[in-house]
C-alpha cells in the first residue's frame, strides 16, 4: 500500500465512522481497503465479525473462529504459550505477527480501545500481498475508529461474562455442537457437572421487570454453588449444575428464600445431562409459566411435573382430542354426574400419588379400606384394570384434556 492508497484508505474507513454504519459494514471496508481477510473478536476471542474480501485461503484459527464464533482452545492455548496475547496487549502500535502462527500466513495485530480497556483484537491477513509500513498505520487508525464504534456490550472480561455468552449463543441455538461446546467450556475455564436444571425467574406484576437484575444476579451466583444466570424474555433463567451425589434442595432452599424477598416467581425444569439441550428445557420453563398464567396459580414455584399432562394435552387437535378420549373415563364422569359421587377425583388423587392406596386415603380423609373399596367400586363401574398401568395413563390424560376443555367454556 502506498501513501495515495493510504490516504484513500483512511478516508473510506473514516465515512463508515460518520454515516454511523455498523461494525460489520466497517469491517468489510476494511477488507477491501486492505485486500485482506479481517478478523474482529473480543478480548476472550468470541467473533464479533469476519470478513475473507473474496479471498481464497486456509488457515487454522480462522476456519475454526468461522466455524463456531470462537476461536477454539488449541488457537488459545497456541496465543498463550507463543505470547501473542500479551504481545498485543503490551504493544502500542499494530504489527506484523511472522512467526508461530503467523509463519505460513502472516498477520497485522492490534487491539481496539474502548475508553482506555481492550476491547477487542483485530487480524489482517497477509494473503494477496506483502504488507507494508502503511498497512501498519491504516491498521491503527480502524482500531481508533473500532474504538468510537464499539459498544459496551461488545466486551466481554470476566468470566461470568463469558460464561453467560456460551448461555446465550446456547438458548439462540447457534451453538448446537457438543463437540464445539465442549470446546468452548474449556476454553472459558468452565468445569460443569453432569446434572442440570433450568428454572426461570419472573416479576409478580407482569409489566414489570426483574429490578437489580444484575444485582440478583451476583447474589445468586454467590449464594448457590455451580450456578449461572442469564436474562431472558420473561425474565431470567437460572441454570443449576450439581453431581449425581449432590442434594439439590439446599440449592432449592436458597432459591425459595429469593423468590419472597424480591417477589419473584419460578417455573422450573426436569433434570437433564447434556448442557447443548438448554434452550429445550428453557422452553419447558416457558410453557410452565404459560400453563401457570392460565390457570391462576398464584404459588412461587410451578414444576413441569405439574404441567406435563396439560402440556400433552395440548398438543392435541379437538379432533385427536375426540378419538383420544377414553370410553371408561366417560363411563365413570357420567356415573358421577348421574349419582352425585365423586369417583373420578378419587382415581385421579390414587393416580397422582404413584397409586398409592395409603397416601390416596389420607389425601382424601378417608380409611383405607375404604379407599380400597372405591378402587374396586370404580373398576366395576367403568370397566378399568386398576393394574392396569397403561389404561391408568390414559384415563388420565382424558381427564386432564377434558377438564381443560370444560374450563375454556367456562
Amino acid at each position: 500500500m502506498n501513501q495515495k492508497d493510504f490516504a484513500e484508505g483512511k478516508q473510506r474507513l473514516l465515512d463508515c465512522l460518520l454515516r454511523q454504519e455498523e461494525v460489520s459494514v466497517l469491517i468489510h471496508e476494511a477488507a477491501m481497503v486492505f485486500a485482506a481477510p479481517i478478523i474482529l473478536t473480543t478480548t476472550d476471542y468470541r467473533v464479533i465479525v469476519m470478513d475473507d474480501a473474496g479471498l481464497c485461503f486456509s488457515d487454522p484459527v480462522w476456519q475454526t473462529a468461522y466455524d463456531t464464533g470462537y476461536c477454539g482452545s488449541d488457537s488459545i492455548y497456541l496465543f498463550e504459550s507463543e505470547g501473542i496475547t500479551h504481545d498485543v496487549l503490551t504493544a502500542e502500535k499494530a504489527y506484523i505477527l511472522e512467526t508461530g502462527v503467523g509463519q505460513k500466513i502472516p498477520r497485522i495485530l492490534d487491539k481496539a480501545l474502548v475508553n482506555g480497556v481492550p476491547a477487542a483484537y483485530i487480524g489482517i491477513f497477509q494473503v494477496s500481498r506483502s504488507f507494508t509500513a502503511e498497512d501498519l498505520e491504516l491498521a491503527e487508525f480502524l482500531c481508533q475508529v473500532l474504538g468510537v464504534m464499539l459498544k459496551p456490550n461488545d466486551r466481554m472480561h470476566g468470566k461470568g461474562e463469558i460464561h453467560e455468552s456460551i448461555l446465550e449463543d446456547l438458548l439462540k441455538r447457534t451453538l448446537t455442537s457438543s463437540t464445539v461446546l465442549n470446546d468452548r467450556l474449556r476454553t472459558a475455564g468452565w468445569t460443569v457437572k453432569p446434572v442440570f436444571r433450568c428454572v426461570l425467574l419472573t416479576p409478580a406484576r407482569r409489566s414489570a421487570g426483574i429490578d437489580n437484575a444484575a444485582f440478583l444476579a451476583t447474589l445468586l451466583k454467590r449464594e448457590i454453588p455451580c450456578c449461572q444466570a442469564v436474562m431472558v424474555e420473561e425474565g431470567m433463567l437460572v441454570l443449576l449444575n450439581f453431581s449425581e451425589e449432590e442434594n439439590p434442595q439446599p440449592a432449592m432452599d436458597v432459591l425459595s428464600r429469593i423468590l419472597d424477598q424480591y417477589d419473584l416467581y419460578a417455573f422450573i425444569s426436569l433434570d437433564f445431562r447434556s448442557l447443548v439441550h438448554l434452550p429445550d428445557y428453557y422452553e419447558s420453563c416457558r410453557t410452565v409459566f404459560r400453563i401457570a398464567r392460565e390457570k391462576h396459580w398464584n404459588r412461587r414455584e410451578c414444576r413441569f411435573d405439574d404441567v406435563v399432562f396439560t402440556a400433552l394435552a395440548d398438543a392435541l387437535t379437538k379432533e385427536q382430542k375426540r378419538t383420544f378420549a377414553q370410553s371408561e373415563y366417560k363411563k365413570l364422569r357420567a356415573w358421577d354426574e348421574a349419582h352425585h359421587t365423586d369417583y373420578c377425583r378419587t382415581l385421579n388423587t390414587y393416580i397422582e400419588l404413584g397409586c398409592s392406596v395409603t397416601r390416596s386415603a389420607h389425601q382424601l380423609y378417608i380409611h383405607r379400606n375404604t379407599m380400597t373399596k372405591r378402587l374396586e367400586r370404580i373398576s366395576e363401574i367403568s370397566g378399568l384394570d386398576i393394574l392396569d398401568g397403561r389404561q391408568l395413563f390414559h384415563f388420565f390424560m382424558t381427564a386432564r384434556m377434558l377438564r381443560k376443555d370444560d374450563e375454556k367454556q367456562e
